[in-house]
């Protein structure tokens, strides 16, 4: 693959121009307040006049184009946040799912717990019953036990 050098020319040619531009710009703000100051005989007066027309132009600009993408930028973000907080709420919720069923996997490789002797155990399978000589009998589903 080969690099293209005037790229990087590029850049830096656009990057003068935009300096070159706001210093112009500047020095056309200068000339400005400087004729006014001659105008008006009062260097606070011209500096207010041009900075008021400057608000005044800002919030113009504001008001006609700036608001409206601004106001659709805010609906898309609130958007984005919306989505994100119920893939959020979905991902919980599927996380709570797999953490119980993982949790029910951990229980059945596990096999019964160990109870006191004749304690009754009732889970999905029926009856566990622990005996005192340590036999683990289950009742299957006609009611009689098979020893584990």
């Amino acid at each position: 693959m080969e690099q293209n050098p005037s790229g990087g020319r590029f850049a830096v040619a656009l990057l003068l121009f935009g300096i070159s531009l706001l210093i112009a710009i500047l020095l056309l703000i200068t000339a400005l307040c400087v004729w006014l100051t001659a105008v008006t005989g009062s260097m606070i007066a011209s500096a207010l006049i041009v900075g008021g027309f400057f608000a005044l132009a800002a919030a113009g600009i504001y008001l006609l184009a700036i608001r409206e993408t601004l106001e659709r930028l805010r609906t898309q973000a609130e958007t984005v946040y919306e989505v994100a907080r119920a893939a959020r709420s979905g991902y919980e919720w599927v996380l709570g799912k797999v953490g119980a069923a993982l949790r029910l996997y951990g229980e059945l490789q596990r096999g019964p717990h160990k109870e006191a002797d004749g304690e009754v155990r009732r889970g999905a399978g029926g009856e566990v019953r622990r005996e005192a000589d340590g036999e683990v009998r289950r009742e299957a589903g006609g009611g009689k036990y098979k020893t584990a």
